[in-house]
């Protein structure tokens, strides 16, 4: 009976001193936003053609992404930034008279256009092209993950003042940092979607003209516990 109860006096007693050994800290986060003008755009292009034969609307669909291909290589875009997303080819169902009339291939390719002057140019060129659609196009900035480091450290170093205010008020002082996380480092295009149209818009040479890339917004919240001095 004896050693039971000393053993219940030794165990609160150590949870009584676990509890006060917990050092005074104070946890705060910290939240930056900064922008970043896009210098590359990805465009979405479509290709589609029905036929009778399989092997035809292949055939014309591959005829046209490989005239697509040529033009933008030679307006200076690698072809490692063309990219086919999804190429596909499959019965053409009428729905009307309950048959099949043929076959329909479609190509849907991805093009980076890193030199954004040319965006206007090569867009009108592809819409006068033989392609069914083209647009989607988002713009991207290649020096993203350097904006994202520059907000994480403005995000630390607001943490760092608000932690210091607050601690003020209590007429305390802030000691070392004991935990930082993170928890966003998130990348937002600041402008809204849009389509450029399609090959049957009867667009001209002013179609793109007036587009409007906006900036990137990079947002990075930190949260940090620090310890408290008197």
């Amino acid at each position: 009976m004896f050693v039971k109860q000393l053993l219940a006096l030794l165990l609160s007693f150590s949870f009584a001193l676990s509890i006060t050994a917990q050092p005074s800290m104070i946890t705060v986060e910290g939240e930056s936003i900064q922008y970043a003008a896009p210098d590359e755009v990805i465009l979405t292009l479509n290709i589609e053609k029905k036929a009778d034969q399989l092997s035809d609307a292949r055939k014309q669909v591959e005829a046209i992404s490989q005239k697509v291909i040529d033009f933008l290589m030679s307006q200076g875009i690698e072809k490692r930034f063309i990219q086919t997303k999804q190429f596909t080819v499959r019965r053409n169902y009428d729905y009307n008279k309950k048959m099949n009339v043929g076959f329909v291939a479609s190509h849907n390719l991805h093009v980076c256009i890193n030199e954004l002057e040319k965006f206007s140019q090569i867009s009108d060129e592809l819409l006068l092209m033989d392609i069914n659609s083209l647009g989607n196009p988002v713009f991207r900035s290649s020096n993203l993950e350097s904006i994202k480091d520059k907000a994480r450290i403005e995000a630390i170093r607001k943490a760092k003042e608000k932690a210091k205010m607050l601690a003020a008020e209590l007429d305390l002082k802030i000691g070392k940092a004991i935990k930082i996380s993170e928890r966003s480092a998130d990348s937002v295009f600041n402008t809204g979607s849009y389509s450029l149209g399609t090959a049957t818009d009867n667009v001209n040479a002013e179609a793109a003209e007036g587009f409007a890339p906006g900036q990137i917004e990079v947002r990075a919240t930190i949260e940090v516990s620090f310890l408290l001095e008197e």
